[in-house]
């Protein structure tokens, strides 16, 4: 289901509001089975960016894979990265009694990808151009990455309505997920070292 450009500025807008911890974000998204599966046409908003990303990142060894191979280990893993979480969360949903606020947190999530790409990709652009010394680089890395570890927190605490430790656990099973499918695609291309 593509949403129309109305729908996708306005919950561009929830996700940037989301981004700054304005609980007003939330409604800017359509939380109903309509907008949950439209939600997901970020995966094809974001899909160019990430693109510059994943070129941004490989190395001669990557390279050296014929770019079938590259190009279908890396839609595989991008497919995966954008329906194992959602799946993960349908099952915590309904342990936590959360069912309910299930759709209107994916749409939340899936929204919320689209500023959080713009980050990281404005951090790899900093890493390529080599515009700060390594040590101050890597704080930079850190720093963004522990930022959007919190925006993530605050939009699964709100949405999901749970405490603090559950919203932690949700960040840490979504890291996790997204490590090990970035782990096993690494691998698959030959990537020293992993991710």
């Amino acid at each position: 289901m593509i949403p129309d450009a109305g729908h996708v500025t306005a919950a561009l807008a929830g996700a940037f509001r989301l981004l700054r911890f304005d609980a007003s974000g939330f409604r800017f998204f359509d939380p109903s089975i309509d907008g949950f599966l439209r939600s997901f046409f970020c995966a094809v908003l974001i899909l160019p960016l990430y693109l510059v990303l994943i070129a941004l990142r490989m190395d001669d060894d990557e390279l050296a894979n014929p770019v079938l191979r590259i190009a279908a280990v890396e839609a595989i893993a991008y497919v995966i990265g954008w329906t194992a979480f959602p799946l993960l969360i349908a099952f915590l949903t309904e342990v936590w009694d959360r069912a309910e606020r299930y759709t209107g947190y994916i749409v939340a999530y899936n929204w919320g990808a689209a500023p959080q790409v713009v980050l990281m990709l404005a951090v790899s652009l900093v890493r390529a151009l080599g515009l700060f010394p390594a040590e101050l680089l890597a704080g930079l890395q850190l720093g963004a990455m522990v930022y959007l570890m919190a925006v993530q927190w605050f939009v699964a605490r709100r949405a999901l309505d749970i405490g603090p430790g559950a919203a932690l656990g949700v960040v840490a099973a979504d890291f996790l997920l997204s490590f090990l499918i970035a782990t096993v695609a690494a691998a698959m291309l030959g990537r020293p070292g992993g991710v």
